[in-house]
């Protein structure tokens, strides 16, 4: 049985997503639409595909990324409004 290629992509691209930190961020949407629309086509009834490991990793891989994303950006306005609210006391 085949596996659709967009579960493959799905992996590629969370892969591609943790080795290259600035690219990543541009690839983490795709990366989970494409595991997504996988993993429809693997649990449609009468599916003729496999790879359901497969696009479950690649989802995991973007939605780790994209954790570490808003992560990211959430400590960053935090310093920056600390920044300011201790600017304020000065």
């Amino acid at each position: 049985m085949p596996t659709p290629g967009t579960a493959i992509a799905s992996l590629v691209l969370g892969i591609i997503s943790l080795v290259t930190c600035s690219l990543g961020v541009l690839l983490v949407i795709p990366g989970l639409i494409c595991g997504h629309i996988a993993l429809n086509q693997i649990k449609a009834p009468g599916s003729r595909y496999e790879g359901k490991a497969l696009a479950m990793t690649g989802l995991i891989l973007n939605y780790v990324w994209l954790g570490v994303v808003v992560l990211c950006v959430v400590v960053i306005l935090a310093f920056g409004l600390l920044g300011a609210i201790l600017e304020q006391f000065n």
